[in-house]
């Protein structure tokens, strides 16, 4: 083999290797190649570039949405809140939920104000997400979820 078909064989080896890189992590989700498993360890597929599902975050979201004043379902009087937490967990299995649950864990909560601020005679008490979404939305609401989450709420 000469140096120029060597130099040729090279480059084509080459090219066809960034195409069969390029192929791979574009798929689609569906085909069979590009996909990887969660490391979250949910049991979901995820195509590579695509944000696995992370339980932390979503716990984060909701706090920020569950500790202001108020009680989700009726402060707006337009149901602000109680859109964002159904939108939060909108694209969230029950596995996935479970995780939530779990990342969540037990906030200081005032479950007569409906917020994480306590008055001076208040003791701080620690609930769970299960309790302070039953506390905060209205039964209709909490239903809903319920009916999607039964093995949680």
């Amino acid at each position: 083999m000469t140096d120029k078909t060597k130099k040729t064989v090279l480059i084509v080896a080459g090219l066809a290797a960034v195409g069969g890189a390029i192929y791979y992590f574009t798929a689609h989700p569906g085909s069979s190649g590009g996909t990887t498993f969660d490391p979250t360890g949910n049991g979901n597929v995820t195509t590579p570039g695509v944000t696995p599902f992370n339980a932390s975050k979503v716990a984060n979201d909701l706090w920020q949405e569950l500790k202001p004043w108020g009680f989700a379902s009726i402060i707006s009087g337009n149901g602000d809140q109680r859109d964002e937490i159904f939108r939060i967990l909108a694209k969230v299995s029950q596995t996935q939920f479970g995780q939530v649950v779990k990342a969540f864990g037990k906030k200081g909560y005032s479950k007569n104000w409906g917020n994480d601020s306590f008055l001076l005679w208040e003791t701080i008490t620690y609930y769970d997400l299960p309790f302070i979404l039953k506390n905060e939305l209205e039964a209709k609401d909490y239903n809903t979820l319920r009916q999607k989450y039964p093995q949680y709420l």
